[in-house]
């Protein structure tokens, strides 16, 4: 899962930290958590992935996410 946190009225670091309290709250060890932040001269995007410890193909996706970060949420061509 993929989570964005919208920067429209300005809460978007209530709505980071709201969401990292709730998985620090109720995580069962099942669900891992990455977190990064998306940075352009517009705007500052926080964006988690959450992903099952044992999804088979969990590297690729890190990986995936962090290459799409990079690159300011926009995909490599």
């Amino acid at each position: 899962m993929l989570m964005v946190c919208d920067n429209l009225d300005g809460k978007e670091i209530k709505r980071k930290n709201l969401f990292t309290r709730w998985f620090n709250q109720y995580k069962d060890g099942n669900i891992d958590k990455y977190d990064a932040s998306a940075n352009t001269e517009d705007y500052v995007l926080y964006v988690s992935i959450y992903i099952h410890k044992e999804n088979p193909n969990k590297r690729e996706l890190i990986s995936a996410f962090y290459d799409l970060i990079k690159n300011n949420l926009y995909t490599i061509d």
